[in-house]
């Protein structure tokens, strides 16, 4: 296993695609494959092969005209051969300038000379309290 910039890079272009609002660029960054799968923040957002781009395409000019942009937090990527994983603690910044954390973790394949998502999953963090109503060993 070993650190990986090109997938430390490959996150922060991700990241600025929601900047620039073209959805072309990520679904260009998704493995195809019928088994890809993405993991979003909403309950019904969970979408298997090429769903995975059809919300990338869909969310990514939304999010945009929002005036929603993805802060990077300290990205984690390594690799070994071919399969890549990343975690991270990105920040959703809204238009107002408030910063809303998240937790995000993909695996990777690289096809030829580039990396592509096999997996991702995006998740707010909530507090064992809130969401089981009771507080755990942390």
């Amino acid at each position: 296993m070993q650190r990986d910039p090109e997938l430390v890079a490959f996150v922060e272009r991700m990241y600025d695609v929601f900047a620039t609002g073209s959805p072309d660029v990520v679904a260009g960054m998704i493995a195809s494959d019928p088994e890809v799968l993405g993991i979003g923040t909403d309950p019904a957002e969970w979408w298997v092969g090429g769903a995975v781009e059809d919300a990338f395409r869909a969310q990514v000019p939304q999010m945009h005209a929002a005036g929603m942009r993805f802060r990077a937090g300290a990205i984690q990527a390594y690799r070994e051969g071919s399969i890549g994983w990343v975690a991270d603690q990105p920040a959703l910044e809204m238009p107002d300038g408030n910063r809303l954390p998240m937790r995000m973790t993909l695996v990777c394949r690289r096809d030829g000379d580039a990396w592509r998502m096999l997996q991702f999953h995006l998740s707010i963090g909530a507090r064992n309290e809130d969401a089981l109503g009771t507080e755990l060993t942390i």
